[in-house]
C-alpha cells in the first residue's frame, strides 16, 4: 500500500516510545482486554489521534462502528495482499477490530494481546518470541486458536503497512498504522 498522507509524516520508531497503559477495570479475557478495560497511549498513537480524530473519522457512524456494524463501509476496497501465502482476510479482521476497539474508546486504540494470560501458545512465553515468530511465519503455520490466527493476521497487516507492533511488559501491542488510518480517513 502506497503512503499518500495528506498529514504530517509519523515515525512509526514513536511507537512503544512514553507508554502510558492504564486498567480501567478487571479484563473478562485476560489476554485479549477489551477497549473500555483498558487504555493505551504511546507517541505514534497520541500523534494519530491528534491528526485524525476517531470522532471525525466515523462521525455519526461511531457507535455503530463500536458494536462492529458498519466496519464494512470504511474496509470496502482495502488493497490487502497474501503474505507468505497467508490469506489477506486474516490481516483485515485484525484491523475491523482495530477499528472497533477505537471506536469503542472515542479514540485510536491499539489490539492489546496479553502474552502472559494466554494458554495456547506454546513454547513462546514472550512477547519479544511471539514477535519474532511473526515475523519468520509461513504458509506451513497452522491456525488452531484465536492466539494464533492474531499470529496470522499481525503477520498480513504488518507486511501490508497496515500495523505497526510492539511490546508493553509482555503484551503485543498492535497499533494501527497512519497509512491504515489515512485510508480509513479517505474511504468512507
Amino acid at each position: 500500500m502506497e503512503n499518500t498522507f495528506s498529514k504530517d509524516l509519523i515515525s512509526s520508531e514513536l511507537a512503544g516510545k512514553n507508554i502510558e497503559y492504564k486498567i480501567l477495570k478487571d479484563a473478562i479475557d485476560p489476554a485479549h482486554p477489551k477497549a473500555d478495560e483498558v487504555r493505551y497511549s504511546d507517541k505514534y498513537i497520541s500523534r494519530l489521534n491528534e491528526l485524525y480524530p476517531v470522532n471525525e473519522i466515523f462521525g455519526e457512524d461511531i457507535d455503530a462502528v463500536a458494536r462492529g456494524n458498519g466496519v464494512a463501509q470504511y474496509m470496502n476496497n482495502i488493497l490487502i495482499k497474501n503474505h507468505h501465502n497467508i490469506p489477506a482476510i486474516h490481516g483485515k479482521v485484525l484491523l475491523e477490530v482495530i477499528l472497533t476497539i477505537s471506536a469503542n474508546a472515542k479514540q485510536w486504540q491499539p489490539y492489546i494481546f496479553d502474552i502472559s494470560n494466554s494458554k495456547n501458545l506454546g513454547e513462546i512465553t514472550t512477547a519479544h518470541h511471539y514477535l519474532d515468530k511473526v515475523e519468520k511465519i509461513d504458509s506451513k503455520y497452522r491456525i488452531n486458536s484465536e492466539d494464533g490466527l492474531l499470529m496470522c493476521g499481525l503477520a498480513v497487516a504488518k507486511h501490508n503497512n497496515l500495523a505497526i507492533p510492539t511490546v508493553y511488559q509482555n503484551k503485543i501491542i498492535v497499533v494501527p498504522s497512519q497509512t491504515f488510518v489515512e485510508y480509513i480517513a479517505n474511504h468512507k
